[in-house]
């Protein structure tokens, strides 16, 4: 019996100190309520006095604009009824340094496209019999890169000193560029090397999708499914949140995963143009022929 009693104890302590903050808690509401209570007397006094001050022919009115409240304090709680404090993290300048890394991105890959335009991209074979595939295409695309990396250094210099995007990490930037132009040149030497024409419609098709659905203008979750869905899978945006590093501020390792995430897809560039170009040789030989035989391509 004492320890059931000693039970019952320890319970009516839990339920005195809950007691207790209940008392605290109506405390501090009736305190609250009397300041209202305060308030609304004086402002009561307030308008009787307005009364006893005007003639019998205003007090009607003076008791209307005490009920209605001041219009200026009602205008603006309704044109704002809620107070936003805006903090700028990694601010940017201003609009075009805004869509700078999407633009930027979009000058890389059509550079690196417009060089498969104007460049062979398969060295005549008869003149090295004994060169294998591999040193074939590390060989002629040893001066793509070299342009593409031009072109990186154009494009990089031209935003910075042309157009004086703000950038927070300009030899970030610089890297940046150069990491992007191997990776577009070499996947678009890719498919090039290894359809031929339907590489360079194929590298066609890709940059509109991205263009429309890489979140470089807009961000990502306010376009349909279908780029949310496939977006990850181009190399537009981790080129574009890579030059955003550069150009607002570096946030943790992103800098470095967007480079790895480029860099799969020159993996992907080199099993294209080594190992899957291969079946397609012959075919790819076969339509190059055809087309010269209308001596019109």
């Amino acid at each position: 019996m004492l320890n059931s009693v000693g039970d019952t104890f320890g319970n009516l302590m839990i339920m005195f100190t809950a007691i207790d903050n209940t008392v605290d808690a109506a405390n501090t509401s009736l305190n609250k309520t009397n300041e209202a209570i305060a308030y609304i007397n004086g402002r009561i006094l307030e308008v009787i006095d307005q009364v006893d001050k005007v003639g019998d022919g205003d007090k009607i009115q003076v008791i209307v604009n005490a009920l209605s409240g001041d219009p200026d304090a009602y205008g603006k709680f309704f044109s704002t009824p809620v107070n936003v404090v805006t903090e700028a993290v990694y601010p940017i300048e201003n609009y075009g340094s805004a869509v700078a890394p999407f633009y930027s991105t979009l000058a890389f890959w059509v550079g690196a496209l417009i060089l498969t335009a104007i460049i062979k991209v398969k060295p005549d074979k008869s003149k090295y019999p004994d060169a294998s595939a591999g040193q074939l295409f590390f060989g002629r695309y040893v001066l793509y890169w070299i342009l593409g990396q031009f072109q990186a250094v154009i494009i990089v210099v031209g935003d910075l000193f042309l157009l004086h995007i703000q950038c927070v990490h300009p030899w970030y930037f610089m890297l940046a560029g150069s990491v992007i132009a191997t990776t577009f040149t070499l996947f678009i030497y890719s498919l090039v090397v290894t359809w031929g024409d339907v590489g360079k419609a194929l590298s066609v098709v890709i940059v509109v999708i991205q263009i429309a659905g890489s979140s470089g203008t807009y961000p990502i979750e306010l376009l349909p499914d279908f780029f949310k869905k496939v977006y990850i899978f181009f190399p537009f945006p981790y080129a574009i949140n890579a030059i955003r590093e550069c150009l607002c501020g570096m946030y943790e390792y992103d800098y470095l995963k967007n480079f790895i995430c480029l860099g799969m897809f020159m993996i992907v560039a080199l099993i294209i143009g080594l190992l899957i170009q291969i079946p397609f040789e012959d075919i790819n030989h076969y339509m190059e022929e055809r087309m010269e035989d209308t001596e019109m391509m």
